[in-house]
């Protein structure tokens, strides 16, 4: 009650997440208990990107990603995928 009040627009974020509801809750909360403006939104799209990194450098995918970008493969590439497939 007391964010709407202080609040009658409601919460515009720069940026939405995925989970954009949730982030709107949790930074409603963060500033009741006194936070300033986008302390919660920084710090959940910081945890995003924390999570991103790890999937990339420990994951499979990622891994194989790493792979292929160190393999001798031409900087550029014209032609189709099939041709590129065969290279």
């Amino acid at each position: 009650m007391r964010f709407q009040k202080q609040n009658v627009d409601g919460l515009m974020l720069k940026e939405y997440p995925r989970l954009a509801d949730f982030t709107e809750v949790g930074e409603i909360m963060s500033r009741c208990m006194g936070s300033k403006p986008d302390v919660f939104v920084e710090a959940y799209f910081r945890n995003i990107d924390l999570q991103t990194r790890d999937i990339v450098e420990n994951g499979v995918v990622g891994n194989a990603i790493e792979i292929f970008i160190d393999s001798n493969v031409p900087p550029f590439w014209n032609g189709t995928i099939t041709e590129y497939l065969t290279y």
